[in-house]
């Protein structure tokens, strides 16, 4: 293995590892929203909390998944960086993901969460993050598998 494959390796075990832990926080924060019994059209103080931390963890993890990881794969695989719709196109040609499309409609969804919004918009976004939800766990789990194999091969 060279000095690259070496630091490489050793950089997506780092990174997948961080992505499993915030799998972990957001599979949490699901069922903390699931036994809050949230009230979608006026939720307490209590469960604009369970909300917000909700939202944010999704958005972490939707951003260690893009930026970091598949980015880190595209390096290693030696591909040109382009843009984040490229990337995840790759990441669908893969087999990390089921739709690249769905994607970009995720992350779309992520970066209203990174903007101001009003808070009274906080509830409809977090319903729609709950849709996508098992999508962006499944990509975690898909590219622990991905990692493994590809590092089989060397």
């Amino acid at each position: 293995m060279t000095d690259f494959e070496k630091t490489t390796s050793d950089e997506l075990r780092n990174s997948i590892e961080k992505l499993r832990k915030a799998a972990d926080h957001l599979r949490r924060s699901m069922r903390l929203i699931e036994n809050a019994q949230i009230d979608w059209r006026w939720p307490s103080e209590e469960q604009m909390d369970i909300l917000e931390a909700f939202s944010s963890r999704y958005a972490r993890l939707s951003d260690i998944v893009l930026k970091k990881v598949f980015r880190l794969l595209d390096e290693i695989e030696q591909t040109e960086e382009g843009t984040m719709i490229d990337v995840a196109n790759r990441a669908e040609k893969r087999g990390l993901i089921d739709s690249a499309s769905e994607f970009r409609r995720m992350r779309k969804l992520r970066n209203e969460i990174s903007h101001e919004y009003a808070l009274t918009e906080l509830p409809e976004i977090v319903r729609q993050l709950i849709e996508f939800t098992p999508a962006l766990l499944d990509s975690v789990e898909r590219t622990a598998k991905y990692r493994e194999g590809l590092y089989l091969k060397l």
